[in-house]
């Protein structure tokens, strides 16, 4: 496509384009580093512990992406007259069964907003801290990993305590429930991200077939990619220093 297609595009439709693809560019980059920060099997426990609120700490950005993706549609897409009923009845079935699941999910209460109001793109209020803080235990690893290098750093009882928080979130409960709580969280955000991506990918196709198609064939390129990374916390002082 060129600039001067995207120009011809009514306003709205292109900087719902740029919007669209620029929401599903993040959610892809945050769901692969969920993947890469818990591919690896560190031998030492500390490590594990560190390397888990590590996973944790993105999962918490990505549910607060695509918290403010789904507004992002519903507002800039969904409540412009004619948008909706010149791109959706287009969609493909699978497509549409996922917008469908999307609406059910967002149109209730559910752990993505709750998260994303309370923990991802806020800081949580005293007493919700507080009570997560006297709800563990005195044998929990209460720890702080210093290092000389900052980045090697890892105040892991602030992360324990805050995970205890957002499980603590769907209310009281024992530590299986909680752990429980944990798991339905990381599988709501995987499935959400997942549908939120699928259904832009179409939304991106349809507008640039309404707007930009050109009659030129798509130009394919072979790529060598490797396998799936490990994205450790710990590293060396020259990684460190970007050398």
């Amino acid at each position: 496509m060129s600039k001067a297609q995207l120009a011809a595009m009514p306003d709205r439709e292109r900087t719902l384009l740029i919007l669209v693809a620029h929401a599903s560019n993040e959610i892809n980059v945050l769901e692969k580093l969920i993947l890469m920060t818990s591919a690896g099997t560190p031998p030492e426990k500390f490590v594990d512990h560190v390397e888990a609120a590590q996973t944790l700490i993105v999962l918490r950005l990505l549910i607060g992406k695509l918290n403010e993706t789904w507004r992002l549609f519903s507002t800039r897409f969904q409540s412009v007259a004619g948008l909706p009923q010149t791109y959706l009845p287009r969609l493909t079935s699978k497509a549409q069964d996922d917008l469908a699941w999307l609406r059910r999910y967002f149109g209730r209460e559910n752990r993505i907003s709750g998260i994303r109001n309370q923990f991802a793109f806020h800081t949580p209020d005293d007493d919700v801290i507080e009570a997560a803080f006297q709800d563990l235990g005195e044998t929990e690893p209460w720890t702080f990993y210093l290092s000389d290098l900052s980045g090697n750093t890892f105040y892991y009882a602030a992360e324990m305590v805050i995970t205890r928080a957002i499980a603590q979130s769907a209310g009281p409960a024992s530590d299986d429930i909680l752990a429980s709580e944990l798991a339905a969280v990381f599988d709501d955000t995987i499935a959400v991200s997942r549908k939120i991506k699928d259904l832009f990918s179409e939304l991106i196709a349809l507008i640039c077939e309404q707007h930009l198609a050109s009659g030129e064939p798509i130009e394919g390129v072979q790529l060598e990619v490797p396998r799936l990374p490990y994205v450790p916390f710990f590293l060396d002082e020259d990684s460190l220093k970007g050398k």
